[in-house]
């Protein structure tokens, strides 16, 4: 679904959350890869 955003705080507000999700993404990542290594 592409929204047509013509308010860039809108746009800026969807990129901070898509930063955000990225960044938990990055987390989540990083604490499955830990329990791997500690499941060695």
């Amino acid at each position: 679904m592409i929204l047509n955003m013509k308010s860039s705080s809108l746009e800026a507000e969807r990129n901070s959350l898509i930063s955000n999700v990225d960044r938990m993404r990055a987390q989540v990542k990083g604490l499955e890869n830990k329990k791997t290594i500690n499941a060695k």
